[in-house]
């Protein structure tokens, strides 16, 4: 035997006893299971398919049957904000048929988001035993000092103990945002003794979560909502290694997140996440659960998807306030029509096709209600400039034309056609005379009463698009009109 072959084979025999060794002394191999999370937040009442081809909750619950489909460690969590803001059929509803859609997905827990008290806690309180899961608070307090919703919970996905807590970001009836985290710690550290991984469903953005974690540091899973972030991949904590992770807004997205872990020591070995876009060409829609959403909106909404326009590209939220705010004033046969482009619209309008639950969007909720009052043309002009000196954003206007100049220190100054002395009739969303209007009257010393009108902000609007399409005006078109009456210069928006 050549030399060379007896090194090699003496240092196989070595190999084999180095492994043999290893392997005689190597404890036995740990237990590992998975947990696929498939996550939504702010779905703020849009149950409809989206506008664009993307979005909707026929293809969240498409899509969320498909993934988890022979999957028995999936677990569906929602991170809040599920009312308010959307379509037709959910504000009729007060939110319920978007909880018994989500009841129909399936859904495990979530936590309540700012917007979900709307109609009080004990309406929260029945459509979440209509979409049957955990509906979670760590921090929020009656008047009475109680804990209206649970603060946690543990679920067993398919032999993983999972810990759940939810937390709201801080409102006057929630505990104070630092008390809160103490809580948030104690809660995690208790569910850390009964569960193999913990997870704070958190109506927060990734930022406070990020901030939030080193204090809690039991918190294994971040699933974070209410700033709206498509987060395309998990983010990680340096400090603890915890993940963050959030699904943008408005039925568009779910995020997706399979972990995997080690049952004896409780680490996370492997994650793997994404988001995944709601659109209508790519994930599977649910049909029973769009039929069903039809039927709901033929029996309680039927005129909203009665087309009244089209437009050949995408109108803003202040081109569609000067529309709504004319619509307002030719509906009462007012003088003059307010519609504040941001305190009362949320959204502007999509290009193609417009019906009229495509109108409520923009500000069919917060302008739901209309008033009108009586009002002096300096009144009129004194709450033009009293929105530009402090600061409020612009309203949008119908019935006079006005002229401003910006001064040295950027304070715009507007001049109208009103006569001053001279009384006019002004209709305009109660939201944006309660904010705006009437405590600029209150502070001069001169409170007045608005009378409610008799028709709704949708109505009137419909009526004005529909009339303007058999005119053979497009809204694009009637928009342009309408600015040419303005000063037409751009505003910054004042947000929420």
């Amino acid at each position: 035997m050549e030399v060379s072959e007896i090194v090699s084979s003496s240092c196989r025999r070595l190999s084999w006893l180095v492994m043999g060794l290893v392997v005689l002394g190597a404890p036995a191999h740990s237990a590992t299971d998975t947990v696929l999370i498939l996550y939504t937040n702010d779905f703020h009442d849009h149950i409809r398919a989206g506008y664009g081809g993307v979005g909707g909750m026929p293809y969240v619950s498409g899509y969320i049957r498909s993934a988890a489909r022979g999957r028995k460690d999936a677990l569906i969590l929602d991170a809040g904000d599920v009312m308010e803001k959307g379509d037709m059929l959910a504000f009729q509803t007060q939110s319920r048929v978007m909880y018994e859609a989500m009841g129909r997905i399936g859904y495990h827990a979530g936590v309540m988001g700012n917007h979900d008290g709307a109609y009080g806690i004990p309406h929260l309180k029945a459509c979440a035993a209509l979409a049957g899961y955990d509906l979670l608070c760590l921090n929020l307090v009656a008047p009475d000092g109680t804990r209206p919703l649970p603060a946690s919970t543990v679920l067993d996905v398919d032999g993983v103990k999972v810990g759940i807590v939810g937390l709201l970001t801080e409102k006057d009836y929630t505990l104070p945002l630092a008390e809160s985290v103490r809580l948030l710690a104690d809660e995690a550290a208790r569910l850390d003794e009964q569960a193999h991984l913990v997870v704070a469903v958190c109506h927060l953005g990734s930022g406070p979560c990020r901030a939030i974690s080193p204090e809690a540091p039991a918190v294994d899973v971040f699933v974070s909502g209410h700033t709206h972030e498509a987060l395309r991949e998990p983010r990680i904590v340096d400090e603890t290694g915890a993940i963050i992770v959030q699904a943008g807004r408005y039925a568009q997205y779910v995020g997706r997140l399979e972990v995997t872990l080690d049952l004896d020591t409780e680490a996370i070995l492997r994650t793997k996440g994404e988001l995944v876009e709601m659109q209508h060409d790519a994930v599977p829609c649910d049909r029973a659960m769009e039929a069903w959403i039809q039927e709901q909106e033929q029996a309680l909404c039927p005129e909203a998807d009665r087309v009244v326009g089209r437009t050949h590209q995408a109108l803003g939220q202040v081109e569609v306030a000067r529309l709504a705010a004319a619509a307002l004033r030719e509906r009462a046969g007012a003088d003059v029509g307010f519609c504040h482009s941001a305190k009362v619209m949320r959204s502007g309008l999509p290009a193609g096709c417009i019906d009229v639950n495509a109108l409520f969007l923009t500000g069919g909720q917060r302008g739901h209600t209309i008033v009108s009052v009586d009002l002096a043309g300096k009144d009129i002009v004194n709450y033009l400039n009293d929105l530009a000196a402090r600061n409020n954003g612009r309203t949008q206007w119908s019935g006079f034309r006005a002229t401003s100049e910006t001064s040295t220190s950027r304070v715009r100054t507007y001049t109208t056609d009103l006569q001053p002395e001279r009384m006019y009739k002004v209709v305009l969303p109660k939201r944006e005379w309660d904010s705006y209007l009437r405590p600029l009257l209150a502070r001069q010393g001169r409170p007045h009463d608005a009378a409610q009108c008799a028709f709704t902000f949708t109505e009137a609007f419909a009526d004005y698009a529909a009339a303007l399409t058999e005119r053979g005006c497009r809204l694009q078109q009637r928009a342009e009109d309408l600015a040419r009456a303005q000063d037409g210069a751009p505003a910054a928006l004042h947000t929420e």
